[in-house]
């Protein structure tokens, strides 16, 4: 999983790359990924919608054939399908990529370990996100 670092400490950490940007508080309640997204995206959905929308899309979308492809060829992709679906339910990469190319944005996550990018080198825009080892927070 990697390092795990207190909050406070994160945002010192978040402070110091990006002092234009304020580290927010969300509930911890396995929804963290979808409502940080949300807040960074602007976007006016719902979690359920927003969990919605990205199963639907890596289910049938050809954006997503080729991603759709290689879960299936692992046997992950009816799993991946339910635990985004299912709110509460922890989202992993297969979310932060649909949702990169979905939205069309470059994901910069900072990790305790430095800064991690998920998504097209050729971005629409980039949002900013936090990611302590266990709980995701939108930087804006």
């Amino acid at each position: 999983m990697g390092t795990v670092v207190d909050m406070q400490a994160m945002e010192l950490r978040c402070k110091a790359f990006h002092p234009d940007c304020m580290m927010l508080s969300v509930p911890g309640d396995g929804d963290c990924l979808a409502t940080s997204l949300i807040m960074v995206l602007g976007l006016k959905v719902d979690i359920a919608m927003l969990r919605q929308e990205v199963a639907q899309s890596l289910e049938t979308d050809p954006l997503f054939a080729r991603m759709r492809q290689g879960l299936i060829e692992m046997g992950e992709f009816e799993k991946v399908l339910e635990e985004i679906r299912t709110p509460g339910k922890w989202l992993g990469e297969e979310f932060l990529r649909a949702a990169s190319v979905l939205f069309r944005v470059t994901i910069h996550i900072e990790t305790p370990s430095g800064l991690r990018i998920v998504g097209d080198d050729n971005p629409q825009c980039i949002v900013l996100l936090a990611y302590n080892g266990v709980h995701y927070s939108p930087l804006l």
